[in-house]
């Protein structure tokens, strides 16, 4: 394989002095700035770690819990960005896309026909003094996607005060975390239970607007739904690219609750559904509604 510069995006939506910026590179060494296909070893280094559970945050905020699934996250984008693959692979637009489905073992990543009529989820109590504010946000943010797809999340409030990644009574739970680099992270429905978790830094309760926990939250959950980041398609530019483990679902749509504003999302940082969000997720879950 040619080398070539590859830039890997270790951070989510990064605020600074209250403002929103884009991931700074001085979180990482400098020496993290490859001007050729790093090493595995070399990438691996360079990849933040979760101080809580040790998993590697990739793509900004997604969690892997082992070394082996790092390797094969590395391989995807390396992969990716050979000259010849990059050229016949990634989908271009007018393909039948919009918004974009995570894939695993060439199958969509996603709740199933039962599972998404009951996504059931605790907040945890160690939320403290803004457990209330989580509790609100969440039920917003969730109702933002029922409203366009047929899908419906219930909040368990008998397991909020046992609300941890051991908990089998709900599919997923909400928990605190301090000193990440990151405002929030999420999962995919393929996650087994014990990954299935949105983990909020406090960091998130100091954001300034336009940005909201509630906006947070939403692109979040649209994660917890089995939607990638719609800057990793070739009409966003290679600035943010992610890697090829997709479809898509509507055209390209800078506008997406999925896209970071920082690579090109022209919807500022309100993080709100965009009309092609809706279509997406309709075409995976159906209609909104559909589970009564």
């Amino acid at each position: 394989m040619r080398s070539k510069t590859l830039k890997f995006i270790g951070t989510s939506i990064v605020v600074v002095g209250g403002a929103c910026q884009e991931p700074s590179p001085a979180q990482a060494p400098k020496s993290c700035d490859f001007a050729a296909t790093p090493s595995f070893e070399e990438f691996e280094r360079c990849t933040t770690r979760e101080t809580a559970t040790g998993a590697y945050i990739v793509d900004g905020d997604l969690a892997l819990y082992s070394k082996e699934e790092l390797l094969r996250f590395y391989e995807t984008i390396v992969s990716a960005h050979d000259d010849k693959q990059a050229t016949e692979n990634l989908p271009t637009a007018g393909t039948g896309g919009e918004l974009i489905v995570h894939m695993e073992m060439g199958e969509d990543a996603v709740w199933n026909q039962t599972l998404r009529c009951d996504i059931s989820y605790c907040v945890s109590r160690d939320f403290g003094g803004r457990y209330a504010e989580v509790v609100t946000a969440m039920e917003k943010a969730t109702a933002a996607w029922a409203e366009v797809a047929g899908v419906e999340f219930r909040h368990v409030l008998t397991e909020d005060d046992r609300c941890d990644d051991r908990n089998t009574k709900v599919m997923f739970d909400v928990r605190p975390i301090s000193g990440q680099q990151y405002l929030a992270r999420a999962f995919f429905p393929s996650n087994r239970r014990s990954q299935r978790n949105i983990r909020i830094d406090r960091s998130s309760f100091t954001v300034e607007e336009p940005l909201t926990l509630t906006g947070i939250l939403r692109h979040e959950v649209g994660h917890a739904l089995g939607f990638r980041h719609e800057h990793t398609r070739p009409e966003a530019g290679r600035r943010c690219f992610e890697n090829l483990s997709w479809r898509p679902l509507t055209p390209y749509d800078s506008e997406s609750v999925m896209h970071y504003p920082q690579c090109g999302g022209t919807a500022g940082w309100l993080l709100e559904l965009s009309e092609n969000d809706g279509i997406g997720a309709a075409k995976i879950y159906g209609a909104p509604g559909d589970c009564s």
